[in-house]
């Protein structure tokens, strides 16, 4: 592929990634995306035929972004006690600012979530996502565990699934709006999750 439609194909998708964060997948229109894209339609149509071949393009190339973002996470060189602070602090500073009246952003990020089975390479994507997420919390769960600092009467896999399910199951409700302070609310979640993780019941 040449430069040019490199960059004119890469411009397009993230045109649509941020008026989707911004207003909603349904809301917007490919006659937004090209104007605010700056292209004109005969460019546009070179690329992608119809919605639903861009919307594919969008979901695939934000969940890569998403994996590029995890692939360099010291998981090796860390404590679970550090990993959890760190993605703690992610939460607590994306909801501390969210307004999901204004903010579709996290709208965006569950449909393509539940989207993903329409689009084989999408759905690998994201699978592949998690999977990464999960052996990487195992493999600091499991030093962490050889170390005494954490309860072995728990596979590390299962703990690994138990932090991956308590973040993305309470941000789905709590960018739904059910939580009135989900910031502080998530910050007690993850103390009580780390504290059931090193005390033996």
């Amino acid at each position: 592929m040449k430069i040019v439609e490199k960059d004119n194909r890469k411009n397009i998708i993230q045109t649509a990634i941020g008026l989707f964060e911004k207003k909603g997948l349904a809301e917007v229109s490919l006659n937004e995306v090209i104007k605010t894209s700056g292209l004109s339609k005969g460019t546009f149509y070179h690329y992608f035929k119809n919605k639903e071949e861009l919307t594919e393009a969008c979901l695939l190339d934000f969940w890569e972004k998403q994996a590029e973002g995890w692939q360099n996470f010291p998981f090796e060189s860390i404590s679970v006690k550090e990993a959890m602070d760190f993605l703690k602090g992610e939460y607590v500073r994306f909801f501390r600012d969210y307004n999901n009246k204004e903010d579709k952003s996290f709208e965006f990020y569950s449909n393509t979530l539940f989207s993903a089975q329409k689009y084989p390479q999408v759905h690998y994507t994201i699978k592949k996502f998690f999977a990464d997420y999960i052996k990487g919390f195992t493999t600091t769960i499991e030093r962490d565990q050889q170390q005494g600092i954490l309860r072995n009467d728990i596979p590390a896999g299962i703990m690994a699934h138990q932090i991956l399910s308590t973040t993305e199951g309470f941000a789905i409700i709590a960018a739904n709006d059910f939580y009135e302070e989900p910031a502080s609310l998530l910050e007690s979640i993850f103390e009580n999750l780390y504290k059931s993780m090193t005390h033996e019941n």
